[in-house]
């Protein structure tokens, strides 16, 4: 698949460094403590259970 059209779902920041670094969109689940750190700000999108993920969240990611 096209890396460009994927979407990786992690809960690691070296997990999601190394999807970023394969062009992929990010959907970050980190532990509860660190959702509002700085240091995650480069993933698409940030929460706290992906529970919380719509169709339309997906559908705007890819979207990009």
């Amino acid at each position: 698949a096209d890396p460009v059209r994927c979407i990786a779902f992690e809960d690691s920041f070296y997990g999601a460094i190394a999807a970023k670094a394969a062009r992929m969109k990010v959907v970050l689940v980190p532990d509860h403590e660190d959702i509002k750190s700085p240091r995650f700000g480069f993933a698409d999108l940030i929460t706290g259970s992906l529970e919380t993920i719509s169709l339309k969240d997906i559908e705007t990611l890819l979207k990009d």
